[in-house]
């Protein structure tokens, strides 16, 4: 609000405050009421701002929000600024945070990493589950509460899926995900267990 206003009591004229918010004995009725008008209209212009945004993220954290994806980096009474994980800057109003779903990586200390490994039809499935959770088990960031699980989960048109599903602090999400991917393809070709690909048969008819 650029411009602030109170009515005289007992008339209707208006008159601007001039670098003061003290107002003349009989008013203060009128000026309660003018302020709640004022917080309504800051309330649905920016979300609350910076009181509405701490409940949805705070500086630091993890983020998804309108697309965006990246870490808090500040937040004011109008806009969040993230800061995405190729260091792209990322301003988002206030309002668009509080009127859609957020969805924060931070908030707790633990995350889950799923991963979908494919091997080929034929293979041993006990042999590949207790490859797939040896490998998951091992990694020093894992944690053993909840312990790792892996199941076959789909029969695809190629491949047979095993989820393989560890557990580790959200500080180590992505080291974790990336350790144990490259770990179990290792694994996998050491033990002669193929890693299919998409294919097709066509057959010729003459």
């Amino acid at each position: 609000v650029s411009r602030m206003y109170y009515i005289k009591a007992g008339t209707t004229e208006k008159v601007e405050f001039e670098g003061s918010f003290e107002m003349p004995a009989g008013d203060v009725t009128v000026y309660v009421e003018f302020v709640k008008i004022t917080y309504e209209i800051l309330l649905e212009t920016t979300g609350m701002g910076v009181c509405g945004i701490i409940r949805e993220a705070q500086i630091g954290d993890f983020i998804e929000v309108g697309g965006f994806s990246g870490t808090v980096s500040d937040i004011d009474v109008f806009y969040t600024f993230i800061c995405t994980g190729d260091n792209k800057s990322v301003t988002v109003p206030n309002g668009t945070i509080m009127s859609n779903s957020v969805v924060n990586y931070s908030v707790n200390g633990t995350r889950r990493v799923d991963l979908d490994i494919g091997v080929a039809y034929g293979s041993d499935i006990d042999r590949v589950k207790a490859i797939l959770l040896e490998e998951g088990a091992k990694h020093e960031l894992v944690l053993k509460d909840p312990e790792p699980f892996c199941r076959l989960s789909v029969q695809g048109d190629s491949a047979l899926t095993f989820t393989l599903r560890v557990w580790t602090e959200t500080a180590n999400y992505w080291q974790v995900r990336f350790d144990v991917l490259e770990a179990v393809h290792k694994r996998l070709e050491k033990e002669g267990i193929e890693i299919p690909f998409p294919q097709m048969d066509v057959h010729v008819k003459q």
